[in-house]
């Protein structure tokens, strides 16, 4: 497993999972980040001293087609290569790439970029210390050395999504009205 592969197994762990399902994985998954870059390991370390003591889940939702519109086309091809049910979540894909999908996964991903910046737009203005490893994530494209399809045609459309959270009651997350 390459540096690429490792930084997406840990943060499909961080993402996939409620704080109190993965904190006893923590242990590991530190000594895992431990032969990572700075600028990967960084971010990803940041969230996990966070889930030694948190309880929940990210507070909004880790689907990318929430927060961009997305043809299946790419999961569907995805999930043919990998013999896995792909779906937009972000940790499924962060899976995909671990497991040794890693071109295909990156190739999504890069496709989705500005949906991944929404999101981490959305987790960062909330406060969520999910917000560090969805950066590790966007640095780890930026530094992943592998050759990317033409990413998918701009967004049209920049504003947050209107999505409620279950478990937050009436709070909208990914909205932030007035700004």
């Amino acid at each position: 497993m390459d540096s690429l592969q490792l930084a997406h197994f840990v943060a499909s762990a961080i993402l996939a999972h409620p704080a109190g399902t993965v904190r006893p994985m923590l242990p590991s998954l530190r000594a895992a980040t431990e032969s990572l870059p700075g600028a990967l390991a960084g971010p990803l370390t940041e969230t996990m001293s966070y889930l030694d003591k948190a309880e929940g889940e990210p507070p909004c939702c880790l689907h990318l087609t929430c927060y961009a519109a997305a043809g299946q086309a790419r999961f569907d091809r995805l999930s043919e290569l990998s013999g896995l049910r792909v779906t937009d979540h972000l940790a499924v894909i962060l899976e995909c790439s671990a497991a040794g999908y890693t071109r295909e996964a990156v190739n999504l991903l890069v496709a989705h970029r500005e949906a991944l910046d929404l999101l981490w737009g959305t987790l960062n203005d909330l406060g969520s210390h999910y917000a560090h490893t969805v950066e590790a994530v966007q640095e780890s494209l930026s530094g992943g050395g592998l050759v990317h399809e033409a990413p998918a045609p701009r967004l049209a459309r920049f504003e947050r999504p209107d999505h409620r959270v279950p478990g937050l009651g009436s709070v909208l997350a990914g909205v932030l009205r007035g700004r």
